[in-house]
């Protein structure tokens, strides 16, 4: 686990990237932008080591680029949509799911093509 230095900094370069803020940082780690900016005001009273944890997740897991999101994905928010239930409503929608369920980062189709 990162230091509280380690993060601190951390967490401020990945704000400062072109393209982010302290709300996108926060909503891609499941926190407010609230809390992001109370933390790198130094008046966060909550627990750190939660905060911490998650912004590992995000940034020290692989991400990929996922055509489902037009975005970069990690593996638990990929698992999360992969499993979502099928959605029969919208042929768009589940032309997209259906990418999900035979994208090559889904253990599934490993399984498959092995």
């Amino acid at each position: 686990m990162l230091s509280d230095t380690e993060f601190l900094a951390m967490l401020a370069v990945e704000v400062g990237k072109p393209g982010e803020s302290r709300a996108s940082i926060g909503r891609r780690m499941g926190y407010s932008r609230t809390t992001v900016s109370l933390i790198l005001d130094g008046k966060y009273l909550g627990q750190l080591d939660k905060v911490k944890s998650a912004f590992e997740r995000l940034i020290l897991e692989p991400r990929w680029y996922c055509p489902r999101i037009a975005g970069e994905i990690d593996q638990t928010h990929c698992t999360r949509l992969r499993q979502e239930q099928a959605p029969l409503h919208n042929p768009q929608k589940m032309r997209l799911w259906q990418q999900c369920q035979n994208c090559s980062h889904n253990p599934a189709c490993l399984r498959r093509s092995a």
